[in-house]
C-alpha cells in the first residue's frame, strides 16, 4: 500500500528517510517528555515527603513503582500519537494500510478522555503520578486558551472584527458543533489550531451528546428538533470521520471515484500525484501562500511547522432566489 516508497530515487532518497526521521523525532520527543515527568516525581516536594514519613504513601521520596512508570508511559504515548491498543497491535498495523495511523487516532481519543487519570492501574497507590498528569492537563488547557486569546486579538488588530465573509473575513470558534470548531478561518483557508485534535474532539463530543440524548429520549425526556436531527446524523458523523482519516489508498480511490479532492476541488493528474508524494507540511505551506499571499502565507507556514495544518475550501455559492408572482406581490406591499 505504501507505493510512494517504491518510486525510483524519490522513494529511496526522500520518502523512506522522511518516514524514518518522523519516527525518530517522535521517539525522541517521547523520551524527553517521559524524563521530565520522571524527574518531577523523583524529586518530590514537602507534601510527598511528609506523607511518606507518616506512612500514608507506600513509595519512598525517590522511588517509582512499576505502575507509576506505566501510567507515565501511557500518558506520553497517548499524547504523541501512540495509543494503547492492548492485544490488538497487529490489527492496528494491518489497519494502517487503510487509515492514517490507527494507533494515533486511538491515542487522540485516550488523551482527550484523560485515560491516564483513570484507566490504568486504578487504585494501586498511584495518586501522585495522576496528580502530576492532572497538572499537565491543566497547564496545557491554560496555555491553549492564552494562545487562542492572543491569536484572536492579533487577527482583530490586523483584519478587524470577525465575520462570515468567505473571501476576506475571518473567524475563530471553539464550538464543537460548528463545522469550523477549533479552526481559524481566514477567507477560504481553515487552519486547525488544535494541532490535529479538533476533528477527534468534535466527533467524540457530538457522538457522546447523541448517546446522552438517546437515553433521555428512552426515558421520556423532551428533545428539540436540532437534537433529534443531530441524533439522526450519528452514522453520518462517524462515517465522515473515518473517511477523513483514510490513508493514501483510500483517499486516492475516493478522489478517482468522485472526481474531487476531499476539499471539493476538481481532481487532476497533478493533484493526484502531489497528494500522494509531497509531505503534508509542504502541501500546507504551498496552499497557504497560494490562498493568503506572501505575508499571510509566511505566518501560516510558521504555524504549519508546529503541527497547525490547514485546508482550503471552495466558496459555497448562495442559491439564487427566483422571483414568483407571490413574492413580487409581497415585495410591493
Amino acid at each position: 500500500m505504501h507505493w510512494p516508497e517504491h518510486i525510483p530515487l524519490w522513494g529511496r532518497r526522500v520518502v523512506r528517510p522522511s518516514g524514518r526521521a518522523f519516527v525518530s523525532q517522535g521517539n525522541q520527543q517521547r523520551l524527553v517528555a517521559f524524563k521530565a515527568l520522571h524527574a518531577a516525581l523523583s524529586n518530590p516536594g514537602l507534601t510527598e515527603r511528609l506523607l511518606f514519613k507518616l506512612g500514608l504513601a507506600k513509595q519512598g521520596p525517590s522511588s517509582l513503582s512499576k505502575e507509576e512508570l506505566e501510567i507515565m508511559g501511557h500518558f506520553v504515548n497517548a499524547a504523541s500519537w501512540r495509543g494503547d491498543v492492548g492485544k490488538f497491535v497487529q490489527t492496528a498495523v494491518a489497519a494502517a494500510n487503510i487509515f492514517w495511523s490507527p494507533r494515533g487516532y486511538v491515542g487522540h481519543f485516550q488523551h482527550l478522555a484523560g485515560s491516564a487519570l483513570w484507566a490504568k492501574h486504578t487504585g494501586r497507590g498511584t495518586w501522585r503520578v495522576r496528580r502530576l498528569i492532572a497538572r499537565e492537563y491543566a497547564l496545557t488547557l491554560a496555555g491553549k486558551y492564552v494562545f487562542y486569546f492572543l491569536i484572536s486579538n492579533f487577527m482583530q488588530q490586523m483584519l478587524g472584527d470577525p465575520g462570515d465573509d468567505e473571501e476576506t473575513g475571518w473567524s475563530f470558534t471553539l464550538d464543537p458543533f460548528h463545522p469550523d470548531g477549533g479552526k481559524l478561518r481566514i477567507g477560504r483557508r481553515r487552519i486547525d489550531m488544535t494541532g490535529g485534535l479538533g476533528s477527534t474532539a468534535r466527533t467524540g463530543i457530538r457522538l457522546s451528546a447523541n448517546m446522552i440524548n438517546t437515553i433521555r429520549k428512552m426515558g421520556g425526556g423532551e428533545l428539540t428538533k436540532e437534537q433529534l436531527k443531530e441524533m439522526d446524523a450519528s452514522l453520518s458523523i462517524a462515517g465522515r470521520y473515518l473517511v477523513s482519516k483514510g490513508g493514501p489508498f483510500v483517499s486516492t480511490e475516493r478522489s478517482l471515484t468522485t472526481g474531487k479532492t476531499y476539499e471539493g476541488d476538481e481532481i487532476t493528474l497533478g493533484k493526484l500525484v502531489t497528494q500522494n508524494t509531497v509531505s503534508l507540511t509542504f502541501g500546507d505551506i504551498y496552499e497557504s501562500f497560494k490562498e493568503l499571499g506572501f505575508s499571510g502565507g509566511t505566518a501560516a507556514s510558521i504555524l504549519a511547522w508546529y503541527g497547525f495544518g490547514g485546508m482550503t475550501y471552495k466558496t459555497k455559492k448562495k442559491p439564487i432566489r427566483r422571483s414568483t408572482p407571490a413574492s413580487r406581490r409581497r415585495s410591493t406591499q
